[in-house]
């Protein structure tokens, strides 16, 4: 059958978005395709002034001194200001756009430089904006799950943040900044140039490496897809050295978590990059080794330190992921535990501030919530509304099955060390 813009969930997802969180902010959407622009300047609606802007408009400057006429001078006569700005990344090198307030990637892009330098046309001196929000869409879960893009992307974006730094996020909230070397570039500090590893838009070694196994050996390959969770192994130093572990939670890849760390004997702990950790992992040594005595001991704390880690991202991923009527509920619910008249429905109330304070996927359900906070329900309707949603989306299973999967942390393997601290 015909796909049309009606049946688009994600230009759903962004009419959505404009709609609601981003209304009466500045909001620039970047794609990578000058045909998505158009098909998105088409189909979205926006009661301030939309326009856009790709190579073969040739309007880049007249639409970058229109949203940001105070950091773009022009004597041009046209003056409406654009609130909505639809680009290629014909906006993203060379403009001042620090009038934004919104930066939203329609298209995941494979080069994490491309993002930066999106970010960076509104993050740059000269903004009076306190915050900038980069609104991420991500690959579809099938695509991702055949090519790790994001897996990929995110990887490169940490090297980034670990060679050079950042200061602020690029893909997402849990993106771990870089305090200590932030601008050391620019200081004068070229030894942190010693630190650069491979190329960040081209695939590592390692990428290449396991490609080159999964087309020309492909017995090596099956192999290696059978290697258990959690096996160990040592390079045949007997002390002094250290533990590398890698640790993750969750089978899901959008709510995945994986981290690599090296334990010293004195239990001081430092996280890697997978890029680092594959390094320091690989080896053409197929002697078997003893483990040392205190390995046990050291992967006790790596993963301990991972459930730490992991509690850490979630407090912030659940806060971030609740939308304005999903925090309304929650508001209400919490009001509503020291309400004398509903003392006896207490149970009840405590049972759905938990199911609701959950991230909750926003689609039908999140409607259905936003129909809610529109109305002019009492306590005892609301209660009634709320918990006919909470059985009719089978809110309990989904609470339960979040609590499981919290708690099904796994090495993926660990492996004692010479001293590379």
């Amino acid at each position: 059958c015909e796909i049309t813009w009606k049946d688009d969930d994600k230009l759903h997802r962004l009419q959505e978005l404009l709609n609601t969180e981003y209304q009466g902010q500045k909001v620039l959407v970047f794609t990578e395709f000058s045909a998505t622009a158009e098909y998105l300047y088409e189909h979205l609606n926006w009661s301030g002034v939309k326009d856009i802007t790709h190579s073969k408009r040739r309007n880049s400057v007249q639409c970058a001194r229109r949203f940001d006429p105070n950091n773009n001078p022009s004597n041009d006569s046209e003056t409406t200001e654009i609130t909505l700005l639809i680009s290629t990344d014909v906006l993203s090198e060379g403009m001042n756009l620090q009038a934004g307030e919104v930066i939203i990637n329609y298209d995941f892009h494979w080069n994490p430089t491309r993002l930066i330098q999106r970010a960076g046309r509104v993050d740059r001196i000269g903004s009076k904006n306190e915050f900038v929000t980069i609104h991420n869409f991500l690959p579809d879960p099938a695509i991702e799950r055949e090519l790790n893009l994001e897996k990929l992307v995110g990887e490169k974006i940490n090297n980034i943040q670990k060679i050079i730094g950042e200061d602020y996020k690029i893909l997402k909230i849990d993106e771990q900044i870089n305090d200590s070397d932030i601008y050391a570039i620019y200081n004068g500090d070229e030894s942190i140039l010693d630190k650069a590893e491979d190329s960040q838009l081209e695939p590592s070694e390692f990428e290449k490496l396991l490609r080159n196994i999964q087309i020309n050996d492909v017995n090596l390959w099956n192999t290696i897809k059978t290697i258990p969770h959690g096996i160990r192994s040592s390079d045949g130093t007997e002390s002094g050295g250290g533990l590398l572990i890698a640790c993750e939670r969750g089978t899901d890849h959008n709510d995945r978590i994986r981290k690599h760390y090296l334990i010293k004997s004195d239990n001081s702990i430092r996280e890697l990059t997978a890029h680092k950790a594959l390094k320091i992992l690989r080896s053409d040594d197929v002697t078997v080794h003893s483990l040392p005595p205190e390995y046990d001991r050291l992967v006790s704390i790596g993963l301990a330190k991972f459930q730490e880690t992991t509690e850490q991202i979630e407090a912030r991923e659940s806060d971030v992921r609740k939308g304005v009527a999903q925090r309304w509920v929650i508001a209400k619910l919490v009001k509503m535990i020291s309400v004398e008249k509903l003392a006896s429905r207490r149970g009840e109330i405590n049972v759905l501030h938990k199911a609701y304070s959950a991230p909750i996927t926003r689609g039908k359900l999140n409607r259905e919530l936003q129909k809610i906070r529109k109305s002019d329900m009492d306590d005892v309707e609301l209660l009634a509304s709320l918990g006919r949603l909470y059985r009719d989306y089978e809110l309990h299973d989904k609470v339960r099955n979040r609590a499981k999967k919290s708690k099904l942390l796994r090495i993926l393997y660990s492996k004692y060390v010479r001293d590379v601290f």
